[in-house]
This record gives structure tokens, sequence and C-alpha cells, in this order.
């Protein structure tokens, strides 16, 4: 049961990447990129009225504090694959902050006021349609290609990695070039790459992850084309020498789709 509820976090993911900018690649050693994400179960029949609500007055509410402080961006995610009751998440909000946020507040005061939208009536709404599952804390160590936007697909990788350091160098040095190479010509728009901060634990089965944003939903199986591109952005590289370097930087848990229903993002 603690590994299925930790897999609630999967879809939150994708919200991730909705929320950080292409541009915070190359500010991500002075002023890195934490996200929050809230991951959601919708109640039995009520996954319309939820999505409603995420599209509506928390984009809303969203449109009033994005911009503000270091909240540079905030998305909301729905569950494509799988669905049911693997979907241990199936919807999930994030906030962007540039560097450690100074507080967590889901909406700011001046959001309500400026909107009109009560607290309570937000409140009552999201507790009569789904219920929060975890909410995780993350740090962007690596980013390349687009930025999404709303409607899009992705696909996320959730790791377990024994040593952080190690992983977030072998993403980095080996496979940051390949995805980058992959976003000219392969299946991909863009790539991330995620730590988990928060919450700690030997326990957790997973503590890293690796985000594409597909070209499409098609994607999704199309063939990776790593020969070629290896060849090209690591032509002196022993290939098993890659392979087994990764396999030993991190176990892939699981994978899931997830596409964006609603985003805001400061100017």
């Amino acid at each position: 049961m603690k590994q299925r509820m930790a897999l609630a976090m999967l879809p939150c993911l994708i919200a991730l990447l909705t929320s950080a900018s292409a541009s915070a690649a190359s500010h991500a050693e002075q002023e890195p990129i934490f996200l929050s994400v809230a991951c959601y179960k919708a109640l039995p029949g009520k996954q319309g009225e939820f999505s409603d609500f995420l599209t509506g007055d928390a984009r809303k509410l969203a449109e009033a504090s994005v911009g503000q402080g270091q909240l540079i961006a905030w998305s909301a995610g729905q569950t494509v694959i799988p669905l049911g009751e693997e979907a241990d998440c199936n919807f999930t909000t994030a906030r962007a902050y540039r560097g450690m946020p100074d507080t967590l507040q889901f909406f700011s005061d001046e959001a309500y006021t400026k909107t009109k939208i009560k607290r309570e009536d937000v409140q009552a709404t999201v507790s009569s349609t789904a219920r929060m599952q975890n909410t995780r804390l993350w740090r962007a160590v690596g980013a390349i290609g687009e930025e999404p936007g709303e409607g899009d697909y992705y696909s996320v990788d959730l790791m377990r990695a024994p040593d952080l350091g190690e992983w977030a160098e072998v993403e980095n040095r080996i496979w940051r070039p390949v995805h980058e190479e992959r976003t000219k010509s392969g299946p991909i728009a863009g790539w991330a790459a995620y730590a988990l901060v928060m919450p700690r634990g030997a326990d957790l089965p997973f503590n890293a992850a690796t985000v594409n944003v597909l070209k499409g939903l098609k994607s999704v199986g199309a063939p990776p084309g790593y020969n070629a591109v290896f060849e090209k952005v690591h032509p002196d590289v022993n290939r098993d020498w890659i392979f087994e370097r990764t396999e030993g930087s991190r176990t892939i848990v699981q994978s899931v789709v997830v596409r964006v229903i609603a985003r805001v993002a400061a100017e």
C-alpha cells in the first residue's frame, strides 16, 4: 500500500514540466527551479466537476498569483495512462518557484481578493469532488527543448537513484545532449530532470524523475532512435559503458502519460 500511494506522484511530474520554462535551464545553477506539487484523486463521478474547477476558478486564482514574488508558473494535469484504479493520482496541480520558496501557500490572500472568489467556496468544491493524495517538493536539475502548452502530452519516468549526485551527472552529461538531439528530429519536443527534495526517507520508492515532452500522443510508442543519436553526440563513447553507468545510477519505477489541462506562466 505504501508503494501504491507513493506512485500517486507519477502524474504530478508532468505538471512540473509545464510549470518550468525552458529558460529555467540556463538559470538552474544560479537560481534553481523548485516545484511544489499536489496530487488529487477525483471522487467517483466527480472527475468532470473537478476538472472544471481546475480550468475555471483555480486558473483564475493562478492568474492573479503568478508573477507575484517567487511564483513563476502554475499548471494542472490529468492522467491519460494509466486510467482507473491504477491511476492513484488522476489530477495534479503544480506551482513553480524561482529559488527555494518562502511559502507554499496554494493561492495568496491577494489572489482571492482580486478575483472575488471565496476561499471557503474553493475548499468546499475541492473537498466535495476530490481527495488530496500527497504533496511533494522537487528541484529541477536540467531542462532543454520547447516549453509545453495546454493540451500537450508528456511521459514521465519515475526513478529510484542510489546517489542523486551521480544520477544528475549521468542525466546531464550523457543523456541531456542525446535528448537535445532527439528534439530536432525525434519523437520529443523537450526534456527535463527533477530531484525529490521533500519528503525524504530510505524507504521511498522514488527520488528522481525525467520528463519527455511528446510530439503528440503517437510519440508514446515511437522508436527512440538512440543508435543514430549516439553516433552523432557520443561517437567515441562505448555504448555498453553508457548503459552500464545509466543502469547503475537509477532504476525506473514506472512510466505514465499525462495531458496538461491548464497553465499560467509569468511573462
